[in-house]
């Protein structure tokens, strides 16, 4: 194995050669680099396998050194060199491919023995699922059988038990029980990524097994090889690292999320996994980090005083608070860190009460009840707190903004073109427009914006644009030009024309009246 070591103290480096020639049954070649630069000219001019690396060198550092390295020579492998005080750089060196780590203060002739085993069945990993005909480990399926089995009977079976079946090898003595999901943007089976973790597992030397739980998330089982918490925490992300080097390297999958679960014995692995899951879900729902996680997830969603709040809400016909009311509970769901399901399942409801009133049921506009319908779809659907609140506030917008027409006479299609006046008044807004937006014909929209606000579309925009010029006149110190040019007129000269129009002041004389 052509090894190319990298490290500004001499000392360090021939400590390193020594040991390395000591390696029974590897054959070594042994380069020596004393800065980055002399590493990209020494794996340019020979064939390297094995890169060992300080990560604080002059130059060009350890993790540069990498990332130009995994760009020009994809199949060389990486260790990092690492003081007490530099895991968060090597946490960042092994996010960026390197296999393992060594403090300088330890090396022993072990670990460098399993680094360049690791290193040969990273290699034998590679060769097995770059070829286009490699098969999931065929133990998979018994597994997730065994899993399905113990969660239908785990009063008849125990852990120790279950896990024995899984494998003989594996033990309740620091067991460590990780769950992981991927982003699945292809077709990749829940078997596929569970062997792919399983070979991961074990290349780098540890017992373990895995198997999905679903098409996009998976567990795995591994005996640590440490006893302190800390310590198993970062053999974990170590693990982690790799494999979701290795999730994109072979499967084009990026890892979502993982945590992990050391193993106690009050709690039984189903209900260790569970609440693993939970945590999961939740996190991905409200794109949370997982390892940041500490409060207890709350269970309750309080989702009565939210139907009672919306049925005296409509009783009173406030559109307005039912509105303001649902979207402070998805707001405080995060908040008291609700579970994911029991908040889809609240606005669930809520929603079913809203389609079924009164102005919903006697509706004769098919088009916003089926819209309004296809929005329900999308809550019960929706896999993030950004898209339940995103389309629960569609979906209020468009019930209130239909209720409010039904009351006031006017149709929806006025109703939301005065919505879209609203919001963008302080851009150029044409009758095209706003036509376009509401899905008529321009000259229709015409004729039914006056006949329904009794006044010219033109007259209507710019008086929207003359009240919000008098607020900011009132209230602020913008300049005239800053006034005409945030309310949407196009030059200071027009809007001061328009404005002595409508008010018979100027903008200047309006103000000085007003603002004493």
């Amino acid at each position: 194995m052509n090894i190319l070591i990298v490290d500004d103290d001499l000392l360090i480096r021939n400590w390193l050669k020594i040991l390395l020639q000591q390696i029974q049954n590897i054959q070594t070649f042994i380069f020596e680099a004393s800065n980055g630069q002399e590493a990209l000219e020494a794996c340019r001019k020979n064939s390297i396998e094995l890169v060992i690396t300080d990560i604080k060198m002059p130059v060009i550092n350890g993790l540069d050194l990498i990332e130009s390295l995994k760009k020009e020579f994809p199949a060389i492998r990486f260790c990092v060199l690492s003081s007490y005080d530099d895991f968060d750089y090597v946490k960042n060196a092994l996010k960026a491919g390197a296999l393992d780590y060594i403090l300088k203060a330890e090396m022993q002739l072990d670990d460098l023995s399993q680094i360049l085993v690791k290193v040969q069945n990273s290699i034998r990993m590679e060769k097995k699922y770059t070829l286009d005909n490699c098969e999931e480990n065929n133990q998979i399926p018994a597994f997730t059988a065994l899993y399905k089995e113990y969660t239908r009977n785990e009063e008849g079976i125990d852990s120790l038990s279950f896990l024995q079946r899984l494998s003989p090898a594996l033990s309740l003595d620091n067991l460590m029980i990780v769950i992981f999901t991927v982003l699945t943007e292809n077709d990749t089976s829940g078997e596929r990524i569970a062997s792919l973790a399983m070979d991961t597992i074990l290349a780098n030397n540890y017992n373990g097994i895995a198997f999905p739980l679903s098409h996009d998330s998976s567990v795995i089982f591994y005996n640590s090889a440490a006893t302190i918490l800390e310590d198993q925490e970062e053999e974990y992300i170590k693990l982690m690292s790799i494999l979701s080097n290795n999730l994109s390297s072979y499967e084009q999958l990026s890892l979502s999320d993982s945590i992990l679960l050391p193993y106690k014995s009050n709690k039984s692995i189903k209900s260790t996994i569970d609440s693993g899951v939970e945590t999961i879900d939740f996190c991905s729902f409200y794109n949370t980090n997982c390892k940041k996680l500490k409060l207890v997830i709350e269970q309750h969603s309080n989702k009565s005083v939210l139907y009672t709040l919306i049925q005296k809400h409509l009783d009173l016909r406030d559109y307005d608070k039912i509105t303001e009311d649902t979207l402070l509970f998805i707001e405080n769901a995060f908040k008291r860190q609700l579970i994911p399901a029991k908040l889809i399942s609240a606005i669930r409801g809520a929603v079913r009460i809203l389609l079924s009133s009164d102005i919903i049921i006697n509706s004769t506009d098919q088009q916003i009840v089926e819209k309004l319908d296809g929005l329900s779809e999308d809550i019960n659907n929706s896999k993030t707190y950004g898209d339940l609140k995103d389309t629960a506030t569609q979906f209020l917008k468009e019930y209130t903004n239909y209720a409010k027409s039904r009351l006031s006479g006017r149709t929806l299609s006025i109703q939301t073109a005065l919505q879209y006046i609203d919001d963008n008044y302080m851009n150029k807004i044409t009758l095209d427009d706003v036509a376009k937006y509401v899905y008529l014909n321009s000259s229709y929209l015409s004729q039914l914006f006056k006949k329904e606000m009794n006044v010219p579309f033109s007259d209507y925009i710019e008086d929207v644009r003359i009240k919000r010029a008098k607020l900011l006149l009132k209230e602020t110190d913008y300049s005239m030009n800053q006034v005409a040019e945030a309310v949407g007129f196009s030059t200071q000269n027009y809007f001061t024309r328009i404005f002595k129009k409508s008010t018979g002041l100027t903008p200047i004389k309006y103000r000085n009246i007003h603002s004493k």
